[in-house]
């Protein structure tokens, strides 16, 4: 085999080196990056609700929203990364 036809078989995450494949990609890291990311999001709008809250200045709709978004951003925290890539990753309260 080539190393062209390598490339083809394996893809692009992984290498073929001293008779070992070696992953290129590290999904790990990916899907931390992920969670990051979406928890970030989801504390952004439950800061600006709490602060809403606290003034008094909350709508029924906005505690609905409030209490979806905690429960979201628990389920990431709680989140079992280990099977990256292929994350059963919870919904985002719409």
């Amino acid at each position: 085999a080539t190393k062209a036809n390598l490339r083809v078989t394996l893809g692009d995450d992984w290498f073929y080196k001293d008779g070992k494949l070696q992953q290129i990609r590290d999904h790990m890291a990916d899907a931390e990056t992920e969670r990051n990311s979406r928890m970030s999001e989801a504390t952004a709008r439950i800061n600006w609700l709490e602060d809403a809250q606290k003034d008094g200045d909350i709508s029924a709709d906005e505690e609905k929203e409030l209490t979806e978004l905690r429960a979201y951003r628990t389920a990431l925290r709680r989140l079992d990364l280990s099977t990256a890539p292929k994350i059963n990753w919870p919904d985002a309260p719409a």
